[in-house]
């Protein structure tokens, strides 16, 4: 265990791994994902700023639990997107088919070196490019 200071409020506390947020912190975002969970949960296909402005809790940070995928965006009314091909996706941040590719590629052990910088290349590429529209 390393001692770490937490990067939300900046107090040491002591590590063992994983996101360097300290207890007191990490209590408080459990219970505003709680807060944001139990609302879209009796409120399904409510807009993300109407959820923002009713629980308090900043659209981004709804957002990071929706790309997260703790939240499925059925329960929240927001158009996600995959990040490779711009398809419609309920959480998370790439499509099924795009999420299919990139294990592939991953696994891949009879692909040559080559041919995989390649296509990291191109996946890296287009994502750059649908980040910059």
């Amino acid at each position: 265990m390393s001692l770490v200071n937490c990067q939300k409020c900046g107090k040491a506390f002591g590590c063992a791994g994983g996101k360097p947020i300290c207890p007191e912190c990490r209590e408080n975002e459990d219970q505003n994902f709680e807060l944001v969970r139990e609302y879209v949960r009796d409120h399904p296909g409510t807009p993300i700023d109407v959820v923002a402005d009713e629980t308090g809790i900043p659209s981004e940070k709804i957002r990071a639990y929706l790309n997260e995928g703790l939240l499925a965006s059925q329960n929240v009314k927001v158009d996600l997107k995959c990040q490779l091909c711009e398809r419609s996706i309920s959480s998370g941040n790439y499509c099924i088919n795009c999420m299919d590719r990139l294990k592939k590629g991953l696994k891949s052990k009879n692909t040559p070196v080559e041919e995989k910088k390649t296509e990291t290349k191109s996946i890296t590429q287009k994502y750059i490019e649908n980040k910059r529209k």
